[in-house]
């Protein structure tokens, strides 16, 4: 087998078909593995309103499994910067970008708009 390089998009647009469909947010996911290559940490940057909307829905729960599975998927097939990943919500279309540690450091920091 060799890597779909449209496997995180297309499982993340079902995602947001499946529980933004009719309320589309603005915001963005960061996350980053442990050295066991699995989800470690994860910081969710939305409206407080939006971001219990999708704790409720369980859009939450699922991304968080996605991330985990995404992280696994990379590394299995020893693709770069697979430990530092950037998901941007931007009314009903996502998109994800993979990170070295640096620019998602960066990315990480209060106020700081991504480069």
């Amino acid at each position: 087998m060799t890597f779909d390089n449209q496997f995180e998009s297309r499982r993340l647009a079902m995602l947001v078909n499946q529980h933004l469909k009719e309320r589309p947010l603005q915001g963005r996911i960061l996350f980053s593995a442990d050295d066991e290559h699995r989800l470690e940490w994860s910081r969710w940057k939305f409206e407080d309103a939006d971001y219990k909307f999708l704790k409720d829905c369980g859009f939450r729960a699922h991304a968080m499994e996605l991330m985990d599975q995404f992280i696994e998927y990379r590394h299995r097939y020893n693709q770069p910067d697979s430990d530092h990943g950037i998901i941007e919500i931007t009314g009903d279309s996502v998109s994800i970008r993979w990170v070295d540690r640096d620019t998602f450091e960066q990315a990480c920091a209060p106020n700081v708009p991504l480069p």
